[in-house]
């Protein structure tokens, strides 16, 4: 708080990268004593927690009684591919490296813009599909370029940003009627249920290890997950908003320094080159497209 109120919307800018780039650092801490689906059930009810206290309960019922029946099945469905998106999102943090898994998290805007593509049956803008591209090797690179344990790690990692892709299509084209609070939170209780019910099936390897030392790390990537958008909401009206949301957009090298600092993980030359590709995808979005 006194951050922002000394730096203003450089503070909220520092404290949106800081938030996103460890979320998936503090998440890998609590995975090693939480199965995959217990962790998204502690991160989803703190983050349902954190939106009820922005509801207004004046006229509540009134409100969540006007999103007809047809609106409530999509909010099961965008439930249900929330809940999919983020524990297999999880289950490969917990296969392997935290730098390998969280660049994944870039390609949910390739996955909506090829569905878009694919609806539309055109290509009109090249440039962007070639940066897309460029981000999605840089991606695979820094996945693919170094040695897993678990050979099969790829294919929760990969779902993941698919499931979520398809979610964020489907609210951009098909949205729920509604107060946006009261839509979010239904929809976060649709993925709590789902990963409550999902936990009795996915169980960790060693539940022994099990302590409050790892409930407490699977608060704190919710609350990071929660609040890195919030607070980059707050730099609106700041000036130069592209080279804002370049540096916002970088995340992913606080998540490499966090991963160094309590996982001991490294970059290889490999991986360094797909980071290459990622910042320079990014750069060329913000600054020529």
């Amino acid at each position: 708080m006194l951050l922002t109120m000394q730096f203003g919307w450089l503070g909220y800018l520092f404290l949106a990268l800081l938030f996103a780039g460890l979320a998936f650092v503090f998440a890998k801490i609590a995975l090693q004593g939480l199965s995959a689906p217990q962790a998204v059930l502690i991160a989803g009810g703190t983050m349902l927690l954190l939106r009820f206290t922005t509801l207004d309960f004046r006229g509540f019922w009134h409100s969540a009684s006007q999103i007809s029946p047809e609106h409530w099945v999509r909010i099961l469905l965008y439930g249900a591919l929330l809940a999919a998106a983020w524990i297999t999102f999880y289950l490969g943090l917990q296969m392997t490296n935290c730098v390998a898994v969280a660049p994944f998290a870039l390609l949910v805007p390739v996955v909506t813009y090829l569905m878009t593509l694919i609806i539309k049956r055109s290509i009109s803008d090249i440039p962007k599909l070639i940066m897309w591209c460029i981000l999605t090797v840089g991606v695979l690179l820094m996945g693919f370029g170094r040695e897993h344990k678990n050979k099969t790690w790829w294919i929760p990692t990969i779902l993941s940003p698919i499931l979520y892709g398809l979610l964020l299509f489907g609210k951009k084209h098909y949205p729920v009627s509604g107060k946006d609070t009261i839509v979010a939170c239904a929809t976060l209780l649709v993925m709590c249920v789902i990963a409550l019910v999902a936990s009795f099936v996915v169980k960790h390897g060693d539940i022994k290890k099990l302590t409050v030392y790892h409930v407490l790390f699977a608060v704190l990537a919710a609350i990071c997950l929660y609040y890195a958008p919030v607070c980059y909401g707050m730099t609106k009206g700041a000036p130069y908003r592209n080279v804002l949301y370049f540096v916002y957009s970088l995340w992913i090298l606080v998540t490499i320094l966090g991963s160094r600092l309590f996982h001991k993980e490294r970059l290889t030359m490999v991986s360094g080159g797909g980071l290459g590709l990622i910042v320079a995808a990014i750069a060329y979005h913000n600054f020529f497209l």
